[in-house]
Parts: structure tokens; C-alpha cells; sequence
């Protein structure tokens, strides 16, 4: 997909908002993040949910309220103890059913779980429950989810994955708003410096560009990759000046126009 000189020049005369070609936007979205990272990040946050899901431990503020005070200690009797399918450090977490009876006079039931179990069927065991809820209540020693305060972990994978695809999404966004709503003026390539962060199996260069924008001379830097650090080397190399579209309400971000000529 080639754009002639002609075309852009046309695309970069009009007054932004100015309305984008579908070539110019493919083209500049092309250089752009690949569909596969936002989608990677979709499916890896989908994935990491299942897991929050599983062993997430989704009672954990009953259980910090049962740790401090306000709490109050009275007998139960286990009415069944049963092992889950779940292990935690090669343990089988057991669940525990039983009834109990508050300061308020009113028979309850509750449910708790403990690695390893050591309490059956017909044991009379202790048991604590929130004075302010009685009905918030777990055997002593027992949590109210089936994993601990530990399993709260898995909450890192579906955070990291949607947030690659917020962010990604965010990048494509942003760009199409640039070629839009973007001024320009004409600047030139002061370094172009390799990155340790791959993406896509690709470097990623950080290339620093100099121009002038409404008010001032500015220096700035984006990001770069494949072919589009091969041009902007080749235009620092040769001291070329070049194209560039940036955001009136943040400069900072900038756009390379000469990547748009490119094969």
C-alpha cells in the first residue's frame, strides 16, 4: 500500500479536524501496534479472570474483620466436613459445614474451609463471628474462602492482560486522533536509540525529534520499530528535514509523516 506525494500533500492541507482516507489510516496504523497484542492481552486478561475466579479468596475482608477485634467466641458443631478438589501446597482444602448458636439466641449456619481439615463431622469446636453480623462466622483457625490471603495473586494476570489491550487500544486510538486533529510542521531527527523492550518479536527504538510548534522550539521522542527505524536513521544520517504531525493540546506526541511514503 503506497501513498503518493500528491495525496498527502492533499491530506496535510486540509484544517484539522480533517477528515482521514482509509489508505493514510492503514497506512499509519500499520506501523502501529499489531492487532495481536491487544487481542493477546484480551485473551490473556479472559484467561487470568478464570483463575481470579477459582482461587481468588472473595471473602477476605471477613475474614481481616474476624482477625481484629469486635469479635466474639462461641461453641459449634461441625455438620459436615468434606474435601474440595482444590490443594494448596500439596494439602487438600477440606469445607466444613456447621451451626452454631450467637449471643442473639438465634440458631445459624455457616460454611468455612481449612487445609488439611482436623476437625469431623460431630466435633464440637470453637467458633468466631462478628459481634456487628453474627452471621459472618467461621470456625477458629478455618478462612471463609477456600484459598488464603496468598491466592489474592492471581489478580496480577487479568490486570496485566487488560491492561496491555487498554493500552495497545489506547496507542491506535490515539494515532488515528493525531492524523485527524494533529498540526504540522516540519522538523528533524536529533538521535535514534535502541530500546531493551521488544514487542512482537520487534526492538523498540525510542527516535527523538526536534521542530517548532505554535509557540517554541520543542524536543520530544517516540517510539519506533521495523522499518520506520531504518527511515528516521536514514533521515538523521542525511540531516533531512521531515514531516511531522503533533498534538496542539500535547505536543509531545508527534507523528513521523515521511513514514507514510514509505513502501
Amino acid at each position: 500500500m503506497s501513498i503518493s506525494v500528491d495525496e498527502l500533500r492533499d491530506f496535510l492541507r486540509r484544517d484539522p479536524p480533517r477528515p482521514v482516507p482509509g489508505p493514510i489510516r492503514k497506512k499509519a496504523l500499520r506501523g502501529a501496534l499489531p492487532h495481536a497484542v491487544p487481542l493477546f492481552g484480551l485473551f490473556f486478561g479472559l484467561f487470568g479472570s478464570l483463575f481470579v475466579a477459582i482461587f481468588f479468596p472473595w471473602r477476605i475482608v471477613d475474614d481481616i474483620l474476624l482477625n481484629a477485634a469486635g469479635r466474639t467466641t462461641t461453641e459449634a458443631t461441625v455438620t459436615a466436613r468434606t474435601e474440595t478438589n482444590m490443594k494448596e501446597n500439596e494439602r487438600r482444602v477440606h469445607r466444613y459445614e456447621f451451626t452454631y448458636t450467637p449471643e442473639d439466641g438465634v440458631p445459624r449456619t455457616g460454611v468455612c474451609y481449612e487445609t488439611g481439615g482436623s476437625s469431623d463431622a460431630g466435633s464440637r469446636v470453637p467458633v468466631q463471628y462478628l459481634s456487628s453480623d453474627p452471621s459472618v462466622a467461621r470456625i477458629k483457625g478455618c478462612r471463609l474462602s477456600k484459598f488464603g490471603w496468598g491466592g489474592g495473586f492471581v489478580i496480577i494476570f487479568p490486570l496485566v492482560g487488560f491492561g496491555i489491550a487498554f493500552f495497545s487500544i489506547r496507542s491506535r486510538a490515539r494515532l488515528a486522533s493525531l492524523l485527524s486533529r494533529g498540526r504540522f510542521s516540519s522538523g528533524r531527527i536529533e538521535s535514534v536509540e535502541s530500546t531493551n523492550v521488544s514487542v512482537n518479536n520487534q526492538r523498540r527504538y525510542r527516535v527523538t525529534v526536534s521542530f517548532k510548534d505554535d509557540f517554541a522550539d520543542r524536543t520530544t521522542s517516540y517510539h519506533a520499530y521495523g522499518d520506520q527505524v531504518a527511515l528516521a536513521e536514514e533521515k538523521r544520517e542525511k540531516q533531512s528535514s521531515v514531516g511531522i504531525l503533533y498534538d496542539p493540546a500535547n505536543p509531545d506526541r508527534v507523528f513521523l509523516v515521511d513514514q507514510l511514503l514509505s513502501p
